[in-house]
């Protein structure tokens, strides 16, 4: 499902009725029939109803799912605009709403106070004051309201997107309403799934207009949300003839005295993503602690720094290993010695294996970030926020506020696969696409859980599936398969090795073949 900026909707809204013929009353008179639906589905004891409207196309929508509830339901319209001021199909709309049996009110700033306390005393408050197009900061008259019923503890039903939110980058315009659930109009819009949106738009459902689906799913629009159905027979069935050489080699490079369990994270990661063999290259002091944590995984010890890091010594021996693997994991656990950032940097740019660069793998290039551009590998990096600030030279709170943007200026600006990891990790291409995932939870704060994630992209490149497709279903297991845990065991707690014994069962129900 593509995933768009406000802009590109009003784009898919003008084209729907210019390029395809279809009247946007119609399209108005689909979205409050979704509305009444939902209200009917999800919130099947709310008898008493209030629809709180502004003067744009958003109130429109909530104009015609009033109609549509008021057969059963006892409604009532609260507008905060004169009545005078709706135009168009929102004005049509309204004029209708007076052949039904339901009560309007007007609420203006002298009688706010007073007209609250109806509004709040209804079972449900539909919130179609706002829509994408809102600009700038709220006037202290829509903040009142607002905090008027976020504070009734009344559930909150948002059109397309609760008021007051940015529908692009997800920030409150001063203030917005904090809603139960969300109900967006024939897209995701990119602001609800921003992280800070996250406390704002409760659970977000998407309602079929029945727009054309090849407008929806036109490439102009860059931005992808994943779902299951993406990966449906993505990785093809097992054959009888099978053996640990079809499913391919990771070479993990990882591990240092202080973050050994890294390197055993990253490991079984890929072994458990499918990967026929890991070999883990560590320094050799670390080998013996190591073996008894992961038997299923080959050594490769290591000429190691009087830090017990990889040394530089090591580089030749690496590189050999890394051209009889299928995909190579560098990075996780490595450490931050001068010299085995000096192994990570060279190693990099003479490997030519695909390579998943993570952690102080990428650390390593933080004084120079252009010479990513030097790789002769296919490279998929996978920072979180701090490390990819320090690529992109900006700080964390900036490069937060546009995860998105920051994701696809690090592919433009270094040729390669970004994973951000994160609340909503981000996946861009070089070529300005992006993909959002809108899997795991806040248990999945703990710290492991990227070692496991490279190794999966890893397990799964070495598989033969392109990294593009490789980052995108492990980015999505790997949030689901928390998700799974979390659902057990709770958020708290959760540890990153918890996710790896349901790995297996989770990509193998996301990629068996559509019935």
């Amino acid at each position: 499902m593509k995933l768009v900026t406000a802009g590109e909707m009003a784009t898919i809204d003008r084209e729907a009725s210019t390029k395809y013929g279809i009247p946007s009353m119609l399209l108005m008179e689909n979205a409050g029939r979704a509305i009444a639906n939902l209200v009917r589905l999800d919130y099947p004891e709310a008898e008493r109803i209030a629809v709180l409207g502004g003067k744009g196309n958003n109130a429109g929508d909530g104009f015609v799912a009033a109609r549509h509830l008021a057969s059963d339901h006892s409604v009532t319209v609260f507008l905060s605009a004169p009545p005078e001021s709706l135009q168009g199909d929102a004005a049509t709309n309204y004029a209708l709403l007076k052949a039904y049996p339901l009560e309007i009110r007007r609420v203006q700033t002298e009688n706010l106070e007073q007209e609250l306390v109806r509004i709040v005393d209804a079972d449900l408050l539909i919130d179609a004051i706002f829509g994408t197009g809102l600009q700038g900061t709220l006037s202290a008259y829509h903040c009142q309201w607002i905090q008027g019923i976020n504070q009734s503890g009344v559930p909150i039903l948002a059109i397309d997107i609760p008021s007051g939110l940015d529908a692009n980058t997800g920030q409150a315009l001063g203030e917005a309403v904090r809603a139960q659930s969300t109900l967006t109009m024939g897209l995701p819009k990119r602001g609800l799934y921003a992280p800070a949106a996250a406390e704002w738009v409760g659970q977000i459902l998407v309602a079929d207009l029945s727009y054309p689906p090849t407008l929806l799913q036109d490439d102009r629009w860059k931005g992808t949300l994943l779902e299951p159905s993406l990966f449906h027979g993505l990785l093809p069935r097992r054959t009888r003839d099978s053996h640990k050489g079809t499913y391919g080699t990771v070479l993990v490079i990882a591990g240092s005295l202080r973050y050994r369990g890294a390197a055993n994270l990253a490991g079984l990661g890929a072994l458990r993503a499918g990967a026929g063999l890991v070999q883990l290259a560590l320094p050799r002091s670390l080998c013996l602690s190591n073996q008894r944590k992961a038997d299923e995984i080959i050594q490769l010890p290591l000429m190691e720094t009087e830090s017990f890091g990889i040394a530089l010594a090591a580089l030749e021996e690496t590189l050999e290993a890394a051209n009889q693997a299928s995909a190579v994991v560098l990075g996780p656990g490595l450490g931050a010695s001068k010299e085995t950032h000096e192994f990570a940097r060279q190693f990099t740019l003479k490997n030519k294996t695909p390579l998943i660069l993570d952690a102080d793998g990428l650390n390593a290039f933080t004084a120079d970030p252009s010479l990513l551009l030097q790789t002769a590998a296919p490279l998929v990096i996978t920072p979180h926020p701090g490390e990819l600030a320090r690529l992109l030279g900006c700080s964390v709170a900036a490069l937060q506020i546009d995860r998105i943007g920051s994701a696809q200026d690090a592919s433009a600006r270094f040729d390669c696969l970004t994973i951000l990891k994160g609340y909503r990790t981000v996946i861009a291409d070089p070529g300005g696409r992006f993909y959002l995932n809108p899997t795991g939870n806040p248990g999945m704060a703990s710290g492991g859980m990227g070692d496991v994630l490279a190794g999966i992209v890893g397990g799964l490149a070495a598989q033969k599936l392109p990294l593009l497709e490789a980052s995108l279903l492990a980015s999505f297991a790997h949030g689901l398969v928390g998700d799974l845990v979390a659902s057990e065991l709770g958020e708290r707690g959760l540890l990153a090795s918890d996710l790896l014994p349901f790995l297996p069962k989770t990509l193998a129900q996301l990629t068996q073949p559509s019935s």
